[in-house]
């Protein structure tokens, strides 16, 4: 475990099942602010749950308008989101984030039980650190939350994190 300034601390692992590399992986500590955009209530509960039994501190938001306006009023260190929702598509969130300061280098995580053209767009779009296909096995997700952070130059910042959760 090492600390670097600014970059919050990062945990390094062997990791036996990922032949070809050197078995070290870096991966942020999870417990960040994450924003979960489902309009599935019952989805979104399971994945809220999955990811607040990793650390995560989840708000929930029903749709892309909801979820956009939580990305603009808090400090999220990721977004999660269905592609394929009534009204502001996750599609049309990712590219609002992108394009909006202060928010543009926060990563979207885009999951979706739509196999067409709509994943299509959004793995080609640039919008989305991944793009996953429900059902989703949880380890999945929560390994494709952490590549996201871990890749984003936005670090979670240990220090805000836990001052909220007191």
């Amino acid at each position: 475990m090492h600390e670097r300034p600014g970059s919050g601390t990062a945990l390094a692992w062997v990791d036996g099942m990922n032949p070809g590399t050197n078995g070290f992986d870096e991966v942020p500590l999870a417990g960040g602010h994450l924003i979960l955009v489902e309009d599935d209530p019952a989805v979104r509960g399971v994945l809220a749950l999955l990811l607040r039994s990793d650390g995560w501190r989840v708000v929930e938001a029903a749709d892309g308008r909801a979820g956009l306006g939580l990305v603009r009023s808090m400090s999220a260190d990721v977004v999660v989101t269905d592609l394929r929702m009534p009204g502001m598509s996750g599609l049309e969130l990712a590219r609002e984030v992108e394009k909006s300061p202060g928010i543009e280098r926060v990563p979207v995580v885009a999951i979706t039980s739509d196999t067409s053209a709509l994943r299509a767009v959004a793995e080609r779009s640039g919008w989305f650190a991944s793009v996953l296909t429900k059902p989703l096995a949880p380890a999945d997700l929560l390994e494709a939350v952490r590549e996201a952070i871990a890749e984003s130059p936005k670090p979670i910042d240990p220090l805000r994190s836990r001052s909220r959760a007191e």
